[in-house]
């Protein structure tokens, strides 16, 4: 820490002689002397003038964001001003304040007492780097449990459900998110925005392996059923996203109709982003991934030996194509969804909901130019696990131990998933490092040799899912 500390436009001073725990009362301290003087000088210079009530909906920004966000609520208190839930002072949860882009506050603030951001969101857009960091972040705002918005005092109170009472929020709030962000209200809807709210969405498709999906009225397996959905089929997620832990899984309010107007509940495990699946193979991550098989090193090299033949059912034939002329091929599970669990089986069932059609980047290695050539998914290779033993019940003949340093479920390790039963657990003869099993024994159309992988793309189109060729 220097000798002063860096809080909105202020300095305050710090002697750099506390201990970590007198450090967080002291920037407490600091915190709201600096919410004080904020509101003084809005006052002071007219900025904070007729108050007026808090809405959800209403929209937000903070001084290190790089977009506005606008304010949510899970549960609302059952008072309203122009159709629209009036919210409190105690509604600063993560359920209420979502991101806000890109994080642009200094890292020398938080050094040492916070951990960074990383540098994409869960969709892979990426951060905005700030001048002076070395690193670009994400916005993640964290908000200290105990805290409010901090404001003149209201005198209109809200009865909280089970939580007594909670002064109404009023426009001049600002709250302080431990990164130093001031986060402050812009905007006030003037008009009913609920109705509004309710008409954004975000496409989302079912992916359950058996069954179908069922909506429920609560985040509970015990709610009542309002709609079911087969696997494949598109919903609609209500946006804000709205989730709820309970039952130890993730819950997430979804539209049950096409007018978007009843509302319900999923696990959020059995629905994934309309999105498509982007896997990239760089070149320096990808030249060699090192490994240990019984004690001795072993190298994989899967940005140039990227494909397989695998023969199988065609034998030494030419490798067959659809009737749309995509290639037949076999890939990892976590090619076709990144989140797919360690104790998978690796069963097409798994991936029901999912599109068949991949499309693969390559780039020749001498000319450097670029290729696209389109695959159906006709299997799913087991052999992409990264370790052996680890949790598997069946026992190699062969191989002791075996690891490799690499995701599971990306490329050919020859290690089987510990679920999974097809073939040997561990397959020496497997371990070639692969992204693409091609099927049969022979491929005329170029040479394959000549190029390195750049990107897998699945989930390309919404057509000939894996549920369908059943």
């Amino acid at each position: 820490m220097g000798l002063f500390d860096n809080i909105g436009n202020f300095l305050f001073p710090n002697n750099g002689n506390l201990s970590k725990e007198e450090e967080k009362k002291e920037e407490k301290k600091h915190q709201n002397k600096y919410l004080e003087m904020m509101y003084m000088y809005q006052r002071y210079y007219g900025v904070v003038e007729t108050k007026k009530h808090v809405l959800q909906g209403s929209i937000l920004s903070c001084q290190y964001g790089t977009k506005m966000s606008k304010l949510d609520c899970l549960e609302d208190h059952g008072v309203y001003s122009k159709g629209n839930p009036v919210m409190t002072i105690s509604d600063c949860a993560d359920s209420n304040i979502h991101s806000f882009g890109s994080c642009l506050c200094p890292e020398k603030n938080y050094e040492g007492r916070l951990p960074m951001t990383v540098a994409q969101d869960s969709k892979g857009t990426p951060a905005k780097k700030a001048p002076g960091n070395n690193y670009a972040h994400i916005c993640v705002p964290v908000i200290n449990q105990n805290s409010v918005w901090h404001q003149v005092d209201s005198k209109v109170l809200i009865e909280l459900k089970q939580k007594g009472y909670a002064p109404i929020l009023s426009e001049s709030a600002v709250l302080v998110c431990q990164y130093g962000g001031v986060i402050c209200v812009k905007e006030v809807p003037n008009t009913n925005v609920a109705n509004k709210l309710s008409s954004e969405t975000e496409d989302y498709f079912v992916i359950i392996a058996r069954g179908n999906l069922t909506v429920r009225d609560l985040p509970s397996s015990n709610g009542k059923e309002l709609a079911k959905f087969s696997s494949g089929k598109d919903i609609k997620i209500v946006l804000p996203k709205t989730t709820k832990m309970a039952e130890g899984r993730s819950w997430i309010k979804v539209y049950c109709d096409v007018e978007k107007i009843k509302m319900g509940w999923v696990a959020e495990d059995y629905v994934h982003p309309n999105i498509q699946v982007i896997t990239e193979f760089p070149e320096n991550e990808y030249n060699n991934i090192s490994g240990v098989v019984d004690g001795k090193k072993k190298v994989l090299t899967p940005a140039k030996s990227w494909w397989v033949l695998g023969m199988g059912e065609y034998g030494l034939e030419e490798v067959p194509k659809d009737s749309n002329g995509r290639y037949r091929v076999a890939v990892g599970p976590r090619v076709i969804y990144k989140k797919y669990p360690d104790n998978g089986l690796c069963n097409r069932d798994d991936f029901n909901g999912f599109s068949r059609f991949i499309e693969v980047e390559l780039e020749n290695i001498i000319s450097k130019k670029r290729r696209i050539i389109k695959c159906v998914i006709d299997d799913i290779k087991a052999h992409t696990y990264s370790k052996y033993p680890d949790g598997h019940t069946e026992k190699s003949s062969t191989v002791k131990n075996a690891s490799f340093k690499i995701e599971n479920g990306i490329l050919q390790t020859g290690i089987r998933y510990p679920k999974a039963s097809n073939g040997l657990v561990v397959g020496i003869g497997n371990m070639d490092g692969s992204v693409i099993e091609f099927k049969g024994g022979k491929f005329s159309d170029f040479l394959l040799k000549d190029y390195r992988i750049i990107k897998v793309i699945s989930n390309v189109q919404r057509t000939d899912l894996f549920v369908d060729q059943k």
